[in-house]
């Protein structure tokens, strides 16, 4: 997992991720489908990315893919 780009997270009903929160924990960015468990760990473009939808993640994917400054400033917020 540490060589990971990044996260996803597509669970419709996961509650606490421990899979999830070991990659915050090793610094890698988290894409999350919108859920109650998710919400409770992850502020959207603050320590990771939430969306309801595949093409949503797609975009997401783009705009951490295309600025290393955000993906760097996710990784600082979730530690």
């Amino acid at each position: 997992m540490r060589t990971s780009f990044v996260y996803i997270n597509t669970s419709i009903n996961e509650g606490m991720c421990l899979a999830m929160l070991e990659a915050m924990t090793l610094g890698i960015p988290v894409l999350a489908r919108r859920n109650t468990g998710n919400t409770s760990i992850i502020k959207h473009r603050k320590t990771g990315f939430i969306f309801d939808t595949p093409d949503e993640a797609a975009q997401c994917l783009v705009e951490l893919d295309s600025c290393n400054e955000l993906r760097h400033e996710l990784i600082q917020q979730a530690e």
